[in-house]
């Protein structure tokens, strides 16, 4: 008995320098990510497909940022499996980006997306150095139809 109490102790000891690394671990990254966050704020995110003369159709992800940082470049839109570059614009001390997937005109045509496995995300260069921000709670918008 005794020495299973020992072996329980020994244990413990192990377990409890383990605990704080991944506790200063965790803080780190929390810390990571909010040197991340205040790159800018997210202020809106949505998704709106659209058709013109029932022959092109595409589908726009539209994200604003709200006190973005001047260094930051947003190089493109990951949604729904597809990786499309971006514009920009600034408007009233925000910053749209816009990222159309557009399947082409036909299905002889090269589609003018890369696919990719990776999660709805905009893939931005901070400084150099490229990262990515998830995005989450996704609107999706009324279709609009147009007429040439």
């Amino acid at each position: 008995m005794i020495e299973s109490t020992a072996v329980i102790m020994k244990q413990k000891k192990v377990t409890l320098p383990a605990i704080i690394a991944s506790a200063l671990l965790l803080v780190s990254c929390v810390v990571t990510l909010n040197r991340e966050h205040m790159l800018f704020r997210i202020e809106d995110i949505f998704y709106q497909s659209w058709m013109i003369d029932e022959n092109i159709k595409g589908t726009d992800v539209v994200v604003t940022l709200r006190d973005a940082d001047p260094d930051l470049e947003v190089i493109s839109i990951v949604y729904s499996g597809i990786k499309v570059p971006v514009s920009k614009t600034a408007e009233g001390g925000r910053m749209i980006i816009r990222g159309v997937i557009n399947p082409g005109l036909s299905l002889t045509e090269p589609n003018l997306y890369e696919t990719t496995d990776l999660s709805d995300r905009i893939i931005y260069s901070y400084k150099g150095e490229e990262s990515f921000y998830p995005l989450v709670n996704i609107r999706r918008e009324n279709m609009k139809y147009y007429k040439r």
